[in-house]
């Protein structure tokens, strides 16, 4: 709860809504025990935020990943992992993109392209950095900040 007694994700949550960006609402990183099977399929309203947050007061607030965001997650978790998503571009400059970081580590958000969904995974491991896809129609999410699970700024 934040000063006010509001849930602490709440108006961050409102907020990813203003931006129409299709979000999940989490027990600890598992927005299935709150939300129930087809989690990636519920889309929040403002009131159902609202309803959600009021009763589970410590939910998460996530971002459902893939094309029905447009948005993919590339998650470096190490020293090793920041040197792995470098060596990517290699000479060239990493891009510019909004980014946040977990206990863990930082949280790249580059666009979703429909070229990815051959791929047909919701993640995986290039070297030690982990790119979550939400590809091939599975799900993928990623919590987002002021989620406090793991680690993110209160």
């Amino acid at each position: 709860m934040d000063s006010n007694g509001t849930p602490r994700c709440v108006n961050a949550a409102l907020d990813y809504l203003e931006r129409k960006l299709p979000i999940s609402v989490c027990e600890g990183k598992d927005p299935g025990r709150i939300v129930g099977k087809g989690w990636q399929h519920k889309r929040f309203t403002a009131a159902a935020v609202e309803s959600t947050f009021a009763r589970h007061p410590e939910a998460n607030v996530g971002i459902i990943l893939g094309k029905v965001s447009g948005i993919i997650d590339i998650e470096c978790d190490s020293a090793e992992a920041e040197r792995d998503f470098a060596a990517l571009f290699a000479d060239a400059e990493v891009p510019v993109t909004p980014t946040f970081t977990s206990s863990r580590g930082k949280h790249r958000l580059f666009a979703w392209n429909a070229k990815l969904e051959p791929i047909g995974k919701c993640d995986f491991h290039w070297k030690s950095v982990e790119i979550r896809l939400g590809a091939g129609g599975k799900a993928a999410q990623s919590l987002l900040p002021p989620s406090s699970t793991d680690g993110f700024a209160r």
